[in-house]
């Protein structure tokens, strides 16, 4: 149980073409990470909890899905993960761009890494199901690095704690 739905065959090819042809400008999750009886505990949909587990699959779902398999372009990937988003919460400048004075966040893919999500086994979240269990993906992030320090490099993590910092969103900027 989740909202927005899962979408049908239909309305994923749709929304792929939206993202190839610029009708779609951001992409983006609605992520909620609670156990799955707490998911399930409400009666209506004004008391179901929304939103899914997926922040950790997200990069690599979108670029096996879009890059991989449909041939998307690795800059209109970076347009939709990363710019966008970061114009929409008026971050821009400091987030989703590598110039001096940004506060650069820096993934790095390996688009022929193959990888199956499991749950229990491979996801790092504290929830107790993914949506994403049993899915495979072509094109894996294999080191992430913020602000200078690496802090994931092949799957593990090697940054130090505690460095992360808080920057406030301000007024939407045209996207």
């Amino acid at each position: 149980m989740n909202y927005p739905p899962n979408k049908t065959k239909e309305h994923r090819d749709a929304l792929w073409a939206a993202c190839a042809d610029r009708r779609l400008h951001t992409v983006a999750s609605d992520d909620f990470t609670i156990p799955f009886d707490a998911k399930i505990s409400g009666a209506t949909i004004d008391n179901v909890t929304g939103g899914t587990n997926s922040v950790e699959t997200r990069m690599a779902v979108f670029w096996s899905e879009g890059v991989s398999q449909r041939h998307l372009s690795i800059p209109r990937f970076v347009e939709l993960t990363s710019a966008a988003p970061a114009k929409l919460f008026g971050l821009y400048g400091t987030k989703g761009v590598l110039r001096p004075g940004a506060d650069a966040d820096i993934v790095i893919m390996d688009g022929n890494q193959e990888h199956v999500y499991r749950q229990g086994e491979n996801l790092h979240s504290d929830c107790d199901y993914s949506n994403w269990d049993g899915w495979k993906v072509k094109g894996l992030p294999v080191t992430t690095i913020l602000r200078g320090h690496v802090m994931i490099d092949q799957g593990e993590w090697v940054g130090p704690q505690g460095i992360g910092r808080f920057v406030p969103g301000r007024s939407p900027e045209n996207v």
